[in-house]
């Protein structure tokens, strides 16, 4: 089985080649990388949420990730974490 790591990096992989077939194919590849750079972002979230705990709450767990176009070209990642108080 997958762990959320493997799971979640897939994912961007798999968003990544997606979302590069559905932009433009004639823009330059440096512009077409700036931007997915949200991918990084939701990434850098992602490391420093999962798994962390503290003396006053378990441990986050993320439970969904999902894209959401906001307005036409500008899209975002949702993520949902799980967390209780000890």
């Amino acid at each position: 089985m997958a762990t959320a790591e493997e799971t979640f990096k897939n994912l961007q992989e798999s968003s990544h080649k997606l979302l590069l077939n559905e932009s433009n194919a004639a823009a330059p590849e440096d512009v077409r990388e700036k931007a997915l750079q949200y991918f990084d972002v939701s990434e850098k979230i992602y490391r420093k949420l999962q798994g962390f705990q503290n003396g006053h709450f378990e441990a986050f767990s993320r439970k969904t990730i999902k894209d959401q176009s906001l307005r036409k070209g500008l899209k975002t990642t949702v993520q949902r974490y799980e967390t209780s108080w000890r």
